[in-house]
């Protein structure tokens, strides 16, 4: 059994890791530190800096890597204020943003399609999802769920997609829910009551 080993060391808090599936690079969000916002900050296998996206309004919160590690997606924002998403393109460095309607709130869960083309996330009490080829809004969920999203994912073939809803309080015994779709026309599939909410959600392989 081989020993852990430290890798790097931050400054600020770390709020959310994800490594890219060919293993090879490590997406770190970091949290605000004395007033001076998050960063997002990847790094190799070795530890080394490959690059830095900073200038977000406070923090990036969600990560979500395409299956070929070409692509990694971050959103995050202000608490009660409006969504940010960038894109990092991990062969070229280029970093763009996403061409869709302003969100309201702080995007804080982002999730891929395994093709690469669908961006599914939140906003508060709703869902969005863009096709990033067609540069459209493909389905959007509106003011529909008892709590806020909270996470995303898709199946690993994409033909559904899931939803978890809690609300945001780690002290709240309020219920939460699965949403499920099918990805094909976007219709409801069924929706499962939790006793308690869901932060996070994961399809199994």
């Amino acid at each position: 059994e081989k020993e852990a080993t430290l890798l790097t060391r931050f400054k600020t808090p770390i709020l959310e890791l994800a490594a890219s599936p060919d293993g090879k690079l490590i997406a770190c969000a970091t949290g605000e530190w004395h007033g001076k916002p998050g960063d997002l900050i990847v790094v190799d296998s070795n530890g080394a800096t490959k690059a830095t996206i900073p200038k977000w309004g406070v923090v990036p919160c969600g990560l979500a890597w395409s299956n070929d590690s070409s692509t990694l997606v971050a959103v995050g924002g202000r608490r009660r204020g409006i969504g940010e998403a960038r894109i990092w393109n991990a062969v070229t460095g280029a970093i763009t943003g996403v061409n869709w309607p302003a969100a309201k709130y702080l995007f804080v869960t982002v999730a891929l399609s395994p093709d690469g083309r669908l961006l599914m996330t939140n906003d508060a009490y709703n869902v969005r999802v863009w096709d990033l080829q067609q540069n459209k809004m493909v389905f959007q969920l509106d003011h529909d769920t008892p709590q806020p999203v909270m996470g995303v994912a898709f199946s690993p073939d994409g033909q559904h997609a899931v939803a978890a809803c809690g609300a945001d309080s780690w002290e709240s015994d309020d219920p939460g829910l699965l949403i499920v779709w099918k990805t094909l026309d976007w219709s409801e599939e069924r929706r499962l009551p939790l006793d308690c909410g869901a932060f996070r959600v994961a399809w199994s392989p």
